[in-house]
């Protein structure tokens, strides 16, 4: 620090000490001796941070007060050159941070806890959590994957269906049969690895600071909140849909950080307050863009971002509103998300030959389950009779339906998609057969690992 700045810091002291015993007023400062009120902050950031100075309240039209605390006025009348003092200082001793309503609800306890939270970095022990699940799922994916035969390497790039699925992705049918879980397991699961990797990095990059602002708890119910929503929504648009991927979490923090600055913005100074909004804004526009992109569910992005704004304002009604209605209303809103979440799913039209179109999928992922383990050469002979009487019994029943379904198809893109899935599902159990009898060559051997790839990756 220059010697310069420290003559400011002795300024400012002095200033502060001059106005006592009432509260010292930094715009009333500037004004007086024709400075800008904004270059005041680092010096009365860096006072605060030594715990020479403490906030003493707010007033309308004059701004935030300041006051010495003891250390400070010690310090100040000890004579030392504050350069010495400085260097002296091991730790911060600002007092922790208290509050005059159990809930901070004036606007004194409201700057104080704002600039609280950026002055003085703390743990985010939510967001490492966080990473080293989506890592720890990534990583359970692959040794599914493997175990059903996958190079790790292809997993890399090209993952097994099959594993995204018993990891945790949602799968929209059945979260419309009431697997209602899967939206927010499917949060943690990620296909190929730069779908990790740029997920991951955000979460590194946007984490740590919103869980600083938010603090721990708040932050961790933006995320969850975001991710379920988001998740809610692409269902709801897309009943069909196969999802994986942290993107509608993420969304919501981000917009959590746009209504944590604009609802704070009175106790920030106005170029932080700017140039977190541009940064925001830009972030937002950019990852909207990417929306548009295949494979890229954009109403998992846009769900996630509504509901993170939603469930980021009542938690801060919550957290700086002292009138119970107000308080009331916030927490009544918090629980009405989950709800409305849950009776949209529940009311989502369910046709019958959707439903049956998808109960034959189903039977013939089973059977895609215990091929496996039927196949190898020390499989019980008895069960393995019984499985093949079952891919019989399976074949004759959806050969007809999928005809009678062709033949009265309707206009509905998921039922096209459930049909043609069942008829690739019914081509994948005659291969079964054959490589049970012993009868693949090559050439059926090479199209019954194409075939089930094509099955799982509906």
């Amino acid at each position: 620090m220059s010697q310069s700045n420290f003559d400011r810091m002795q300024s400012v002291l002095q200033a502060i000490a001059h106005e006592a015993p009432h509260p010292w007023y930094p715009s009333q400062y500037a004004e007086h001796h024709q400075i800008d009120r904004n270059s005041l902050d680092p010096i009365l950031n860096q006072l605060r941070l030594l715990g020479w100075i403490e906030i003493a309240g707010w007033e309308r039209g004059k701004g935030q007060a300041y006051a010495l605390t003891q250390v400070g006025r010690a310090t100040l009348e000890s004579g030392r050159p504050l350069a010495d003092a400085v260097r002296t200082e091991t730790r911060p001793v600002t007092a922790p941070l208290t509050t005059r309503r159990g809930y901070g609800g004036d606007r004194w306890t409201q700057g104080e806890t704002v600039r609280d939270a950026i002055l003085r970095p703390r743990p985010t022990p939510v967001t490492q959590v966080l990473f080293g699940a989506i890592l720890l799922v990534y990583l359970l994916g692959m040794w599914l994957a493997f175990g059903a035969g996958q190079n790790p390497w292809e997993y890399l790039s090209r993952p097994d269906p099959m594993a995204l699925i018993r990891s945790g992705a949602l799968i929209g049918e059945e979260v419309s049969e009431g697997k209602y879980w899967q939206l927010l397991t499917c949060c943690f699961v990620h296909g190929n690895i730069l779908h990790l990797f740029m997920n991951g990095l955000s979460l590194i990059l946007i984490g740590p600071r919103c869980e600083q602002l938010w603090g721990s708890g708040r932050f961790l119910a933006i995320y969850l909140a975001a991710g379920i929503g988001g998740s809610a929504l692409a269902v709801l648009v897309e009943p069909s849909a196969m999802l994986v991927g942290a993107s509608g979490a993420i969304w919501g923090l981000m917009t959590s950080l746009i209504v944590w600055v604009t609802l704070n913005r009175a106790h920030l100074p106005p170029p932080l307050i700017r140039t977190w909004l541009q940064q925001l804004v830009t972030i937002l526009v950019l990852n909207l863009i990417l929306s548009f992109s295949p494979g890229i569910s954009m109403e998992a992005h846009l769900g996630g971002g509504a509901i993170g704004f939603l469930t980021a304002s009542l938690l801060h009604v919550l957290r700086f509103r002292s009138s119970r209605l107000s308080r009331g209303l916030a927490m009544l809103g918090l629980l009405l998300i989950p709800t409305l979440i849950f009776v949209g799913l529940r009311s989502q039209p369910q046709d019958e030959l959707g439903r049956q179109l998808q109960d034959s999928i189903e039977r013939i992922r089973t059977l895609d389950r215990e091929f496996d383990a039927i196949e190898r050469p020390d499989a019980d002979g008895e069960l393995r009779a019984q499985w093949m009487k079952r891919v019989d019994a399976e074949f004759e029943a959806n050969a007809s339906f999928a005809q009678q379904v062709v033949s009265q198809i309707p206009e509905n893109r998921q039922i096209k998609r459930r049909t043609l899935q069942l008829y690739v599902g019914l081509r994948l159990i005659q291969l079964m057969r054959l490589q049970l009898e012993g009868k693949a060559n090559p050439l059926i051997q090479s199209e019954f690992r194409d075939i089930r790839k094509q099955f799982r990756s509906f």
